[in-house]
């Protein structure tokens, strides 16, 4: 049957491709001659480059892993992993249809020990890792046969004391310990056994002599020696006695053991000055055991003197304990007794490294061992790269062994058996510990010496030389916390604001990828012994798990396996039982972006596996892919917040199809196919399945979680969540001491939790987080205020005079654009700069870049810093500037500040703004338009002084009145305040509340009628829509003639007319108004969208006519008062006619029910008026934001009651089949879902329609000659450039689109910069940079370029009585920085002249957004192109439509190509799903049948 099935697969297929190329020569062959030579040059170059791709990947291939016959399994998978590197996908239509038929774990390569200390070593670990290249050489652990039997044999007695390690080793220790730990994990009966350490660890010494008289640590070595045994086996009640003893035995020999009870037959022991030496004095290189007298000593108390050796004084008795430092050598045999029975040193200072000159040089591992800057620090970032030079100043080539470097050597795995690798859950506490006192080393280096290195700006150390100054200690700043710190606040904080860098430069994150340790792995439990449990080896889990990430790192950057990469970044992070998982951040290449559910469908499954097609994989999805059981199955797991819920919302729903969802996931496939499989006790199916690749998960075979990133929202919290730095307790203590100095080192130590893996990874030193491209971080400073480095101990004069400190980033930018051709050429941002030029520390230097790839980021800086925030706002516009006073230098006019040059570039708002944008439009000496603009910026702007505004420009604003009428003064004042009243009441405000005169303003009749109330009533009718009603045909008459009835016999009637695009509706509404109102009565026209609405006579949107508000929910009501003048006039009118209404909410139409009952004063449906509904169910329906189908088909005014109540009018007849029927037809089928689907659910485009897809920009450009012939055409004819429209399915694609066009539209461009403002201000210098790369829904790009003539759409109800409503289509005309002069293109106020002001513009609470902010830009966009739902309504000329990714709800299709009256008047582009695919002339057409049932049954 499987054979069958695959050979019919395969003749489909052939036929299919068969049928494809013919339809592709058919269209080649209509194709005009020069369209032919460009196709064919670009054939070639694509053929040349695939062969050029084949040759540099099969070199590539040579690294893959091969495997010998035995292994057969491991060849097929390199195979597969040839296939996906080939074409970067696994289809996922049907569960591993396509999936390689052999898929199994990759083990890393086997690679040789260590040349210089034979080290065993994993694949990625570079040759100076475990010894530096031979420069590191210590003796290798010895311990006594008995102890050694203890720790590797398998008997009950052993096996004993290697779970009770902690308590033996505590009870044999000499110093206490002083830790916090978690005492949930440390239990040997609750999971896996972890030690996790809060805060810093402590060793103590005691006093000689209990003051209980129960002796612990070396007091029982000295105190009650004759009952040595029972006095040690009272510490716990979990000992055994022969182990006990055994350990007595075995500890005779250690020298410190032996000193103390020396001390026993000491007389008057009181009197003598008792110590043990910090260090032994042995050299460590070579095999040399210390004695008593090395390890300690006794003195008589007036002996000693100030040559003693450092030591640690012993009290026979004095109530308090000594601390053993951490750099003391002894620090280690003292507390870990059983680790070193010999006494053996550990690390301290002064280890030399050995001399080898054959040793080859090599780059520094990683990370590298990091010896933090002692700079002193402050809040600001500015900071930053000056720290960075100090730390690059005091490195130098160390003749010693660092404490890193030290542990590292000493927990390598070897031949001769490191017993401590082997210390089980007593290895945990030593690794910790060790860690810790790497880490308290680095910490104490920066804390200990806070004056030693001081920073201060250039001109203050000038300024206290002037004074006098000599000493460098007198000036400078206290430094806390460093950056350089690794895992510290501000270290954590600058990875956020690169990776917020990434997201500006590359756009937004597509795939987020969790990948956690496995410590079944082979490579992990080969290395184990026996005795080994995985938990107690965490250097094992570390290097393992980083290798893998390497490995995982190939795949994904070199392998391409989902496609090539922009950026990407990863953190390390640790479980709370410390097992590490790496979270990746991946930007895929703009031509890679998986931008449809179908893309998603091939990376991502979160399904359960056929169990006898893919074993292997079914195994894996089981083991590692299925989420919890939680909620009702198991309500304690970890998963589950206070509510009772889980936090991931688990299981999830059903589905059959992968859609976006609606929190920046999609929502995957998840069918409910019946099939289950048991997991901790429970059964559970598809819906408990984790998001995972199979092909990924079958290489690493761990759990392994990858998501589609669909949403911008997503990048503030997951970069957040991936930055936030070590797992710590938060805690803050609060005092009224203001003068209180908070020690912000010792807080993050005593907060920090650090668990056994994560110190091996800090002990190799491991990255924790990686980024590429990697970011420059750029010095910001104002002239003469760069932050210099220098010790306190140096001579000012001495600083002052070194030509160096002067030289900066910043300051070497200005000179390379001044001084460098190459510079000036490019003519680049502050910013860009780095990826052109490298910056030399040493050198304080530009020179070309000549490999690598950076991106630049300025140091952020808060608004509240003032010129510093200024100068970097401008370096963040200005290309190419020459100096500090080039930056404040405007069209040739230099400006005293750096906020003035600012404002005059319209980079920030000036105080006087208002008045620059009243005065400019003064200029045109258009009264009326100037009026109408004072009233927006009264609503708009929220003026401080709207008299004084007034008052300046009252003149410019009567220049009309004066001319024409014989007024005096105060009448024309009144004249004027009146009309601006009028423009005010129209919007709801009245002009008393702004006080621009002493005087009580009384409203004209205009004005208490209201503006909008007064135009409706007097609409002019146009004797060619008084002619309208003789051009009816038969079926639009009968409507006209059933509506006109009911209105002339003022009876009720509630009607919808359903007709598809052509049949004449908007010609039936134009003819019903035009005689009503001929008639003297009053009809409303609305619509649900602005483009519809701009098409009837007098139309106003529903939101607008009805103040129904724009972001509707459960509770809303329209906002009209029962005595306003606009509830009078819908009280009046005979007739209300809404169109498009399958675009508008069940809610608003129910709503708009209730209004009129509320002021007709009755029950009946619509307040009795007479209602005409109309629009086509077969196009786009309300707008539900992330909603699923379920969704918008309930939004529907189909799902009403209202619906069922409603007289229905067909009109069927299509006006255009006349023309182009065969065109009609096919749209009556994708409009029903009745047009045929190929076997992926797609129904084909007609050729004729379609532009090939080449690649993304000549497809496009493509496309854009076929919309707009000839720009400089439509540069002239307004009315040409207006006709036309190219349609896509999201703002992202409407913006790029536009971008683009108005590059290649002619005329002279201007660039309008906005304001971006966060909400809470703390926030602005943080997203500042980052709030400019967001576009959303309603607002203006950050970036506005216009040319004149060029169309734009309004995106705010500025004046909806004149003209201005959302989405009114608008041509250009002059330029203003604080206004623009436009001419309204359609609609009844067609040709009209406005003005538009900069206004600020808050994102809607609806839109998925990081975080609200305010942009402060004039309200339009370009409207080359608009997404396919504005178009909803429109009747264009020419129709362009690109889909770069396929419709996604119902009707979209069908209204995208509506638009155009015939088949000659559209042309479709298609981006294939994967970019490698040639399907670009087929698409998805979705149609909910439900919907279509219910409107046409």
């Amino acid at each position: 049957m499987s054979s069958n099935r695959n050979h019919k697969n395969v003749h489909a297929l052939k036929k299919s491709n068969a049928d494809r190329n013919a339809r592709r020569r058919e269209l080649y062959r209509l194709m005009p001659p020069e369209e032919k030579e460009i196709l064919l040059a670009r054939r070639r170059a694509k053929r040349a480059e695939i062969r050029k791709h084949n040759l540099s990947e099969s070199s590539m291939n040579n690294d893959l892993p091969t495997a010998s016959s035995s292994n057969s399994t491991i060849v097929s998978v390199a195979q597969s992993s040839n296939l996906i590197m080939r074409k970067p996908m696994l289809l996922l239509s049907e569960i591993g249809s396509t999936m390689p038929s052999e898929m199994n774990y990759i083990k890393l390569k086997e690679v040789s020990n260590c040349q210089f200390c034979k080290a065993k070593k994993f694949e990625y670990e570079p040759p100076a890792f475990c010894c530096s290249n031979g420069s590191v050489q210590l003796t290798s652990h010895e311990i006594p046969i008995e102890l050694k039997n203890l720790y590797l044999d398998n008997t009950e007695l052993s096996k004993h004391f290697r779970t009770y390690i902690r308590t033996y080793n505590n009870i044999f220790a000499f110093t206490s310990l002083g830790v916090t730990y978690d005492k949930e994990l440390a239990k040997r009966n609750n999971g896996i056994y972890t030690f996790r350490v809060q805060g810093q660890m402590y060793h103590f010494i005691n006093d000689l002599i209990p003051t209980n008289k129960k002796g612990k640590n070396l007091q029982l070595y000295f105190f009650d020696s004759q009952n040595e045994l029972q006095n040690r086996m009272a510490c716990s009640n979990k000992l055994n006695e022969y182990v006990v003893r055994t350990l007595m035995e075995i500890l005779k020999i250690n020298p410190y053991s032996m000193f103390l009870k020396s001390l026993i037959d000491v007389p008057q022991l009181s009197y003598f000055y008792i110590a043990l030496k910090c260090d032994s004095g042995l050299d460590q290189r070579i095999y040399n055991l210390p004695t008593v007298s090395e390890v300690a000593g006794i003195w008589v108390e007036q002996d000693i003197t100030n040559s003693t050796p450092p030591h640690i004084r012993i009290y026979t008795k004095s109530d308090k304990s000594q601390l053993v430092n951490y750099y003391y050598g002894c620090y280690d045999p003292l507390q870990y007794p059983l680790l070193f029975p010999y006494g053996q040193g550990g690390w301290h200072c002064g280890i030399k490294k050995i001399k080898c000159s054959s040793r080859t040089s090599t780059q520094i591992y990683c990370e590298q061992e990091q010896l933090p800057s002692i700079k002193n620090m402050c809040s600001i970032d500015g900071l930053l790269n000056m720290e960075a030079e100090v730390m690059l100043k005091e490195k130098h080539k160390r003749d010693t062994i660092s404490c890193r470097e030290y542990y590292c050597y000493k927990l390598q795995i070897r031949d001769d058996e490191n017993i401590v690798l082997h210390a089980g859950r007593l290895f945990q506490q030593y690794v910790v510990d060790e860690w810790i006192k790497i880490e308290s080393q680095r910490l104490d280096f920066a804390s200990f010496n806070q004056d030693l290195i001081r920073t201060d700006v250039l001109d203050g150390i000038l300024d206290v030389l002037r004074k006098g100054e000599r000493e460098a200690s007198h000036i400078g700043k206290q430094r806390i916390l460093p950056l350089s710190f690794t895992g510290g606040p501000r270290d954590m904080r600058r990875r956020y604001m690169d990776a917020i860098a990434l997201v500006q430069r590359f756009g937004k994150p597509d795939i987020f990828l969790t990948i956690t340790c496995n410590p079944s792995w082979p490579e992990i439990e080969e290395k184990l012994i026996s005795t080994d449990e995985v938990q107690n080896r965490p250097d094992l889990v570390s290097r393992v798990f980083r290798a893998k990430i390497e490995e995982l790192k190939n795949d994904i950057m070199k392998r391409h396996i989902f496609g090539k990469v922009a950026a990407f970044m990863y953190t390390i992070e640790f479980q709370k039982r410390g097992l590490p998982h790496a979270h990746f951040l991946i930007i895929l290449n703009e031509n890679y972006k998986l931008l449809t559910p179908e893309a998603y469908d091939r990376f991502v499954c979160a399904e359960i596996p056929d169990e006898n097609i893919y074993p292997y994989l079914y195994s894996l999805v089981t083991q590692h892919m299925m989420h919890g059981p939680c909620g009702k199955l198991n309500p304690t797991n970890s998963c589950m917040k206070k509510k009772g819920r889980c936090k991931s919302k688990y299981p999830k729903e059903f589905v059959e199809q992968t859609t976006k969802g609606k929190n920046s996931y999609p929502i995957y496939r998840r069918r409910n196919t019946g099939k289950s499989v048991k997991i901790r006790g429970h059964f559970l199916d598809n819906s408990w399945v984790v998001p995972y690749n199979p092909y990924l998960l079958c290489k690493f075979n761990c759990h392994i979680n990858v998501e589609i990133c669909s949403d911008i929202k997503v990048v503030k919290y997951i970069y957040k969540y991936i930055c936030k730095g070590h797992d710590k307790i938060a805690f803050h203590i609060q005092t009224n001491d203001v003068n209180l100095e908070i020690d912000e080192i010792k807080e993050y130590q005593s907060a920090r939790w650090v668990s056994p893996p994560e110190a091996s990874w800090r002990i190799f030193a491991f990255p924790i987080s990686e980024m590429s491209p990697s970011v420059y971080h750029l010095q910001l400073h104002l002239d003469g205020q760069q932050l210099v480095s220098f010790k306190s101990t140096d001579n000012i004069n001495k600083i002052a005079s070194n030509p160096m400190i002067r030289k900066t980033m910043l300051t070497e930018f200005f000179l390379m654009n001044k001084s460098n051709k190459e510079a000036m050429d490019l003519n680049l941002l502050y910013r860009e700069f780095p990826e052109h030029f490298v910056w030399s520390t040493t050198d304080k230097m530009w020179t070309r870049r000549k490999r690598g790839h950076v991106i630049g980021r300025v140091v952020t800086c808060h608004p509240t810093e003032g010129e510093r925030y200024y100068l970097r706002l401008l370096l963040m516009n200005v290309r190419g500037p020459k100096s500090y006073e080039d930056l404040r230098t405007v069209n040739g006019v230099q400006y005293n500040s750096f906020r003035e040059a600012a404002e005059k570039r319209e980079l920030l708002l000036c105080d006087n703004n208002l008045v620059e944008c009243m005065t400019e439009a003064a200029s045109y000496q258009m009264p009326s338009s100037l009026r109408q603009l004072f009233a927006m910026l009264l609503i708009y702007c929220n003026p401080t002084n709207p008299r004084e505004l007034w008052e300046r420009f009252e003149s410019p604003m009567s220049e009309d009145f004066k001319k024409s009428l014989n007024l005096n003064v105060r009448e024309i004042r009144y004249k004027v305040l009146n009309c601006i009243n009028d423009v005010l009441h129209s919007m709801g405000r009245d002009i008393n509340e702004f006080e621009l005169i002493s005087e009580y303003i009384k409203p004209t009749s205009t004005t208490r009628e209201a503006k909008e109330v007064h135009y409706e009533r007097n609409i002019i009718v146009s004797e060619e829509d008084l002619l309208l009603q003789n051009k009816l045909n038969t079926e639009q008459r009968k409507a006209y003639d059933i509506i006109l009835d009911r209105v002339l016999s003022n009876k009720f009637g509630a009607f919808y007319i359903d007709g598809p695009g052509g049949t004449g509706k908007s010609f039936l509404y134009r003819a019903l108004l035009a005689t009503i109102r001929h008639k003297g009565f009053i009809a409303l026209a609305t619509a649900s969208s602005g483009v519809a609405a701009s098409l009837l006579p007098g139309g106003r949107t529903a939101h607008s006519r009805f103040k129904i508000p724009i972001d509707v929910n459960e509770n809303f009501t329209c906002n009209i008062s029962k005595q306003s003048s606009l509830a009078s006039l819908i009280r009046d009118a005979r007739l209300i006619v809404w169109d498009e209404i399958s675009m508008a909410k069940k809610k608003m139409v129910e709503a708009f029910d209730l209004l009129l009952r509320d002021l007709m004063e009755t029950n009946m449906l619509f307040g009795g008026k007479i209602v005409v509904f109309s629009g086509d169910f077969r196009q786009t329906l309300p707008v539900v934001r992330s909603g699923k189908k379920e969704d918008f088909i309930r939004e529907s005014l189909l799902c009403s009651e209202i619906w069922n109540q409603l007289e229905k009018l067909q009109l069927s007849k299509n006006m255009r089949a006349t023309k182009d029927p065969e065109f009609c037809e096919y749209l009556m089928r994708i409009g029903d879902g009745k047009e045929k689907t190929n076997d992926h659910g797609k129904i084909q485009i007609p050729h004729s329609l379609i532009i090939p897809f080449t690649s993304e920009k000549e497809s496009l450009n493509l496309l854009f000659r076929n919309t707009y012939p000839d720009l400089y055409t439509c540069c002239t004819k307004t009315s040409f450039i207006t006709s036309r429209a190219i349609l896509t399915t999201k703002n992202d694609f409407v913006d790029e689109i536009n971008d683009m066009l108005i590059s290649q539209f002619p005329n002279t461009e201007k660039v309008y910069i906005a304001i971006d403002e966060t909400i809470d201000p703390k926030d602005q210098s943080e997203y500042e940079d980052f709030l400019h790369t967001l576009n959303p829904t309603g607002l203006p790009p950050y970036k506005l370029t216009l040319k004149k003539n060029c169309p734009i759409m309004l995106l705010r109800n500025l004046n909806p009585c004149e003209g201005l409503c959302n989405v009114t289509r608008l041509i250009c005309n002059v330029f203003k920085p604080h206004v623009i002069s436009a001419t309204i293109s359609s609609g009844d106020f067609k040709n009209t002249h406005v003005f538009i002001p900069r206004i600020p513009l808050m994102t809607s609470e609806d839109e998925k957004l990081p975080l609200p902010f305010k942009r402060t830009q004039f309200p339009v966009r370009l409207c080359f192109a608009m997404t396919i739902n504005k178009a909803q309504g429109q009747t264009l000329d020419f129709v362009g439509i690109y889909l770069r990714e396929p419709v996604f709800s119902h009707g979209q299709l069908y209204v995208a190509l509506s638009r155009a009256t015939s088949s000659h008047n559209v042309k479709v582009l298609i981006r294939p799903p994967i970019i490698d695919e040639n399907d670009d002339h087929s698409t998805y057409n979705v149609v909910y049948n439900e919907i279509i049932e219910k409107a046409f049954s």
